[in-house]
């Protein structure tokens, strides 16, 4: 994956590419994706996990994490419980925690998210290998979705 960079340690503009997404069961091509590399830590141990989070304007929740993230959480109380909508499952119970989040630019670069609540579904059957980032996080920022070009902006933070 390329990732663009951000100005000058300012965050401006941070450019993540679209990857592709394979093939449907009848063989036909399915839509590239923004993918962006996460880092979730928990700062009261110094842990920390990252891998692929796709940009999921459908995801009403901040960060939906990976079987990866999940062991992060390990021993946390959740903030609250809240039920999440899964597309292909229905009505899901989630255990809600906060964890600090960053995107990791290509030069290993780490451009914070801040404190995100992380919707952890209470049956591991649910989790998968990337994560998602949804609008909790987007609605605070401007994005600028470029298909022609695959790629994704962040163009600033919400003020």
């Amino acid at each position: 994956m390329r990732e663009g960079s951000a100005k000058a340690g300012s965050l401006n503009s941070i450019r993540i590419p679209y990857a592709p997404d394979g093939y449907s069961a009848t063989a036909k091509r399915l839509p590239e994706l923004p993918v962006a590399k996460l880092l979730l830590r928990r700062a009261d141990r110094r842990l920390q996990a990252r891998g692929p989070a796709v940009i999921d304007t459908g995801f009403d929740g901040g960060v939906y994490p990976s079987i990866e993230a999940v062991r992060l959480l390990e021993g946390m109380r959740p903030k609250f419980t809240e039920p999440l909508f899964h597309p292909l499952y229905g009505r899901i119970e989630s255990e809600v925690f906060e964890l600090d989040a960053y995107i990791i630019l290509q030069d290993d670069q780490r451009v914070s998210l801040g404190p995100v609540q992380v919707y952890t579904p209470t049956y591991p059957e649910y989790l998968s290998d990337e994560s998602l980032i949804g609008r909790e996080i987007l609605n605070k920022r401007r994005i600028l979705l470029d298909g022609p070009a695959a790629t994704l902006e962040l163009l600033e933070t919400a003020k």
